[in-house]
Formats: C-alpha cells, structure tokens, sequence
C-alpha cells in the first residue's frame, strides 16, 4: 500500500502519512498483519540504481530483518533543487501460516539543494533506540558532504564493490574509510559472496595432515572471469589479498609481470618467496567478476609437490574441492555454492554491528595488489 505523492520533505507530514497507512491495513485486515521493526535501513543511491528489483529485495529483506526503510534518491537528471516524498509498506509472510510481516518504507527522491537537506529530515525519521544501516549503493566517497552526514547516524555502513567503474579507486576509498572512521564499521557485499569460497579454503588448513604441505607454499594461482580489457576484478583482489594477510605475506616491490591475460606478482615469507598468478578469462559477459578457481601449489626439492584446489562446476551451482599429497589424490569433493542475491547479502550483513578485522586487513592489502597491478 502506497500514499500519495507529496512536493516536500515535511516530516510530520510523513510520520502523519505512516499512522494513516497503519490505520487503514488495520482495517482492511483486523487481526492478520503483525507491525514489526528491529532496525532502521537507510538506502541511498541514484534514481536509476533505485527501480523494482530494490522494492523486491527490500520485502524478501523484511522476513529476516523487519525494519524501517529510508530510501534516499538521488535525481541526477534534474538540475534545479527539488524534492518528492512518499510512504508505503512492504508486507513479507513468512511461513503459509502465520501472519503477514509488514514494515514501513519512506522514500524521498530529491535533488540538488534539496538532496543535501535531505539527512536532515532522515535523522529525525530514524526509530531511537533501533540501530542504523547505511546501504550506500553508490560510489563510496569518504569526504563528500552528503555521504558525511547519512554517515553520521549510521551504526553500519554497507557497500557493494561490485558497482564501481573504477576497482583503483574503489579501494583506495575503501582504505580511505577505514583510516579515517573509527566509529562505523563498513562492508563489502562483494566480500561476502567470497564466504563459501575462504570457508573451504581454510578448511583445508583444519586438516593436520595437510598443513605440513600448506606451510611449503610456492604459489597461488587465481582464475576469475573479467571483462575484455580489465587486468583484476575487486573478488579476484579480495581472495588474494585475504591469503596474504592472513599467512602474513609482503608484497614484493616492482614484482608484477604481465603474460597476455596473466599477471603475477611475488610475495615473500619467512625468506621465502610466493608466486601469486592471476589469470583472467574474457568472454563470458554475464559472469564478468566471478571467480572461477583457486589452486594453492605447495612442495620442496625432495617432494613431488602438493595441490590444494577449489573449482566452480561448469554449471556453475557447486564448488568442487580436490586435494593432491605428493601427487596422491587424498580427497576430492562437489559442495553447493551459494548463489547470492542482494537480499540474501544484506541479510548477512544486517545480522549485527561488528568490526570485521580480517576484512579490513584484506581490504588494504586488496588496496596494495591493485595499486601495483595498475602502476605496471
């Protein structure tokens, strides 16, 4: 249910607009919809980005996280300064028979002057006592004006690297957030696509048989799917970035090397040096950024050489994990693979307020591989 357009961004007005949207589902379904809310979710981004896949993962979000909904956007195409604001609701049933789960929605469309009032308002919208989410689905600009004042009343922030044009300065910002904001955690929607992929790479270091042959690591070598004139994408970046601050590798100064579509570069630990290959596929427009395997390659003068790898099935539903000792085949393994939707990331990522520290590690050290990549 959705109430009439208005010209301006008067907050009693809305909260007014709210209790009458109440009143009248309370009448037409007395005693079948459960009002709830545990969060507030503020979403901002351009009007082009805000279309009807947002509304429908906004409903698929609220089984799992009822909340109210502040949707900012951003009318880049009008240049005078202008503002619409509306309410409406977003209703989830979670079992066939229980309840409808309903939440509010107050979307504000404005721009210019307009737009950087707008904060202004939201802070007065936002439930007290009810953490805040800030989606920003736009590039992430540490020090613009707008983006300092949503930040302020945000307990989280969550981006999406996967939507910049510029993987560069995507991190750049990324690092630029982290060295400057204590107070916020943020997260990358694109870092949690990667769960499945680093939960069974490091479960292959659970294994005690294995870490003998893990801890004679020569090289990794990464495949992902790329457009036809990108070097690295932000998850090939992350994976890598994430091996190497966890088994505290040094990037080796002026190391990368191009080869076609490979690119490598060397780290080094405990005196030894890893190769790191990346290696892009072009082709596939529609898994542009995906990974497609993850092969760690271990062994010394006296061993054959070991393989630790992690492939995406050609249908691409499942992962297939394989381990070779020595050139023994000792496991071998199809597991599904989660095949994430905005609102399933979200989902993830609405669960609590924390610092993810192995994050924001991998995030810098994404920040040094891409700097080096493109510096060559």
């Amino acid at each position: 249910m959705t109430t009439q357009l208005s010209s301006d961004l008067d907050v009693a007005h809305l909260e007014r607009e709210l209790t009458a949207l109440w009143t009248s589902m309370s009448e037409e379904d007395p005693g079948g919809i459960t009002r709830s809310c545990v969060l507030n979710l503020i979403v901002f981004g351009p009007i082009s980005e805000t279309d009807h896949r947002l509304d429908e993962t906004l409903i698929e979000v609220t089984e799992h996280h009822p909340s109210r909904a502040i949707v900012l956007m951003d009318d880049r195409e009008t240049l005078d300064a202008s503002v619409q604001s509306w309410v409406n609701s977003r209703c989830a049933l979670p079992t066939a028979a229980s309840r409808q789960v309903c939440c509010e929605q107050i979307n504000i469309k404005a721009s210019g002057e307009k737009l950087r009032e707008a904060p202004s308002a939201i802070s007065s919208l936002v439930l007290a006592d009810l953490p805040v989410f800030l989606w920003w689905r736009d590039e992430l600009r540490p020090n613009d004006a707008l983006f300092r004042r949503c930040l302020s009343l945000a307990d989280r922030v969550i981006i999406d690297s996967a939507k910049i044009d510029s993987y560069e300065r995507g991190f750049a910002q990324i690092v630029e957030f982290l060295r400057t904001n204590s107070r916020s955690p943020l997260m990358d929607l694109n870092w949690t696509r990667l769960q499945t992929w680093r939960a069974i790479i490091a479960g292959f270091y659970d294994v005690s048989d294995y870490r003998p042959a893990l801890g004679q690591l020569k090289s990794v070598e990464i495949r992902y799917h790329a457009e036809s004139d990108e070097r690295l994408t932000p998850r090939a970046a992350y994976i890598a970035a994430w091996l190497a601050s966890r088994l505290g590798w040094k990037l080796m100064a002026d190391s990368v090397r191009f080869e076609g579509d490979t690119t490598r570069l060397s780290f080094s630990s405990n005196g030894s040096e890893i190769a790191l290959v990346l290696r892009a596929v072009h082709g596939e427009s529609d898994r542009s950024g995906h990974l497609d395997q993850v092969i760690l390659i271990s062994g010394s003068e006296t061993q054959t050489g070991s393989e630790f790898k992690v492939s995406k099935t050609p249908d691409g539903l499942r992962l297939a994990a394989s381990v070779s000792i020595d050139g023994s085949k000792r496991s071998e393994r199809v597991l599904g693979y989660d095949r994430w939707t905005d609102s399933s990331l979200l989902a993830v990522e609405l669960e609590g307020i924390y610092r993810d520290r192995v994050f924001e590690q991998s995030a810098v050290m994404a920040c040094e591989i891409v700097r080096a990549v493109i510096a060559r």
